[in-house]
This record gives structure tokens, C-alpha cells and sequence, in this order.
């Protein structure tokens, strides 16, 4: 036998020492790989997974305040004589929401919806309620309209006064 492989064999020799360092590295590189690899992916997957409830919440609020600002936009509508909501970007979404505050409305005699982006979908809406209220003046300039929705407008606010700029 050679001569460490006869020192190994005897019972009570010692290990040399090479064999305790190559243990040593070996656990210190599986370490090292379980501190970058496993903790590091751990890490990544936590802070991603907060990140998303985070917009999440962000989303949610943004959602809220979205409400609320159209809300308070049809309590207008409902409580006042004359309503401005020019210039609040309503959209045609936005306008469909507010616009159901005039239905059946006998306190709101004049309005102003201009330029908020509204389109065809927003003046359909529009057109649903105005033989329902009291609204006599209606304000639609630079919603890039055209004549098409004015006249429906028009047709369905029996003596509403429309006013389109072209």
C-alpha cells in the first residue's frame, strides 16, 4: 500500500490537513452559492412581489380619487342651476357617468361640457337623458364633435339650446 493510504487506514491517525481545507472550501462554496443564488432570487421574487401590491394600492387610490372627483362633478350637476365642468378631461367615459346626474333633473338648467374630449359615445349618452331634465343651455365647444352629434343633441333636447363651435 502506499504510504497515505497505509497512514489513512491505521485507526487513531489524523486526517492531513489538505483534506480538512478541501472541506473547509467546499463548504464555503456552497455557501457563497446559496447566499448569491438562493437568498439573491429570494430577495428578487420578495421585492417584485411588493412592488406589484404596491401599484396595486397606488391603482386603487388613483381609482378612488377618479370616483370621487366624478362624483362631486354630479353632485354639480344635480344641486346647481348652472354646472361648469369644462376642461375636466372627462372623455366619453367620464361624461357618460356625469351625464346620468341629469336624468330626471329639474334644478340644472344649464351646463357647460366643453372641451373634455368628449366623442360620439359621450354625446349618445348625452342624448339618452336630455328629454328627461330641465336643461335649457348646453355647452359642447372644442369637443371635435362635428355636425352629426349636434343635431342629435339637438333632436333630443326638444328645446335645448346647443352650441357647437365648428
Amino acid at each position: 500500500q502506499p504510504p497515505a493510504a497505509a497512514a489513512a487506514a491505521k485507526p487513531g491517525q489524523q486526517l492531513p490537513v489538505y483534506y480538512l481545507a478541501a472541506a473547509a472550501l467546499a463548504a464555503g462554496i456552497v455557501l457563497w452559492s446559496y447566499r448569491t443564488f438562493i437568498t439573491g432570487a429570494a430577495r428578487h421574487a420578495a421585492s417584485s412581489s411588493l412592488e406589484a401590491v404596491s401599484q396595486g394600492l397606488n391603482q386603487k387610490k388613483l381609482q378612488r380619487q377618479a370616483a370621487a372627483r366624478l362624483n362631486d362633478m354630479s353632485s354639480l350637476l344635480q344641486n346647481s342651476p348652472t354646472a361648469d365642468l369644462s376642461a375636466k378631461s372627462l372623455g366619453d367615459e367620464g361624461t357618460a357617468y356625469v351625464v346620468e346626474a341629469l336624468a330626471f333633473n329639474t334644478v340644472c338648467l344649464a351646463a357647460d361640457f366643453s372641451n373634455n374630449g368628449m366623442g360620439r359615445l359621450g354625446v349618445a349618452q348625452l342624448t339618452e337623458v336630455l328629454p328627461t331634465c330641465a336643461l335649457q343651455h348646453l355647452k359642447l365647444h372644442t369637443n371635435n364633435l362635428g355636425a352629426t352629434p349636434c343635431v342629435q343633441v339637438g333632436l333630443a333636447g326638444r328645446q335645448t339650446k346647443s352650441e357647437q363651435s365648428p
